[in-house]
């Protein structure tokens, strides 16, 4: 577990400026293993600290460090994740908010500095503050998604989440898989050398031509164009009732598809008998 760990322990702190008892717990007893640790801050931008952007980033920086500080005098080789799901409280709904553009914006600011601290950064993103599956959610998952990547944070968690963070669907998620190509792609940006300028193709092809049926396009497509799974792309048709046909359901649909396929992992047959005879001790 300490040399290849697969999991981290996840440590949500109190704004302003607290730690809870049952959380410095938590680090203790992680860092005495060598856990490493997924210490997240979470201040409400205008609620649990300052109205400032820039002041919710100091906070949220001194809540991490006295965790940190904590951690490392317990075992000084703790592996450590600087996280935040600082958000803002909206003033006119008096609710938080996770789907605005000050959202990411606070990740770029936390991922900043934990890039400052040598330290591995997390937090939430592919978020929407929207009670429905529809447009508002595609807008703000992808906006939330996408800046935190731009900012190459480490560790971006909310797949599948919505609501505030207080719902969760199978559409959403398959949705979300399909913010997170788009994403990946726009972050590897575009790919200059030799072999993607070479030239002999307009050669090839003279003017007036095509490229369709090149080699060159053979080889290159799939490694140049993202090809989404759930998306409406194709000839300008519009749908006669387009609520036959929305992203949920061609979701719901893509989903159905990938069950058929999927086998679940074989686990032994006594497993319950040892689970029992470990939860009875």
């Amino acid at each position: 577990m300490q040399k290849r760990p697969f999991f981290s322990t996840l440590v949500c702190l109190t704004s302003p400026l607290q730690l809870r008892k049952d959380a410095a717990e938590l680090i203790i007893e992680s860092s005495r293993l060598g856990l490493p640790l997924f210490i997240e801050s979470g201040p409400m931008c205008g609620g649990t600290s300052p109205a400032t952007l820039a002041s919710t980033l100091i906070m949220a920086n001194t809540e991490l460090l006295s965790s940190f500080v904590l951690a490392k005098a317990v075992n000084p080789a703790v592996p450590l994740i600087y996280a935040s799901w600082a958000r803002i409280l909206d003033m006119k709904k008096a609710a938080c908010s996770h789907g605005g553009p000050e959202f990411p914006l606070l990740r770029i600011g936390t991922t900043q500095m934990a890039k400052y601290y040598g330290l591995p950064s997390g937090g939430g993103g592919i978020l929407a503050d929207t009670k429905s599956i529809d447009v508002q959610l595609g807008m703000e998952k992808l906006g939330t998604g996408l800046l935190p990547a731009l900012a190459e944070t480490n560790m971006i968690s909310g797949m599948g989440l919505f609501a505030d963070e207080n719902a969760i669907s199978l559409e959403t998620l398959i949705i979300d898989h399909e913010v997170t190509g788009w994403i990946r792609r726009a972050s590897r940006g575009i790919e200059v050398t030799d072999e993607t300028t070479d030239l002999s193709v307009f050669k090839e092809v003279g003017p007036g031509g095509d490229f369709i049926s090149l080699d060159h396009t053979l080889e290159n497509f799939k490694k140049e164009m993202w090809i989404p799974k759930i998306m409406d792309r194709g000839f300008l048709a519009l749908d006669k009732d387009p609520e036959e046909t929305t992203m949920r359901k061609r979701a719901r649909k893509y989903f159905g598809k990938i069950m058929e396929k999927y086998s679940p992992p074989e686990l032994p047959e006594d497993i319950d008998s040892k689970l029992d005879e470990i939860i009875n001790k």
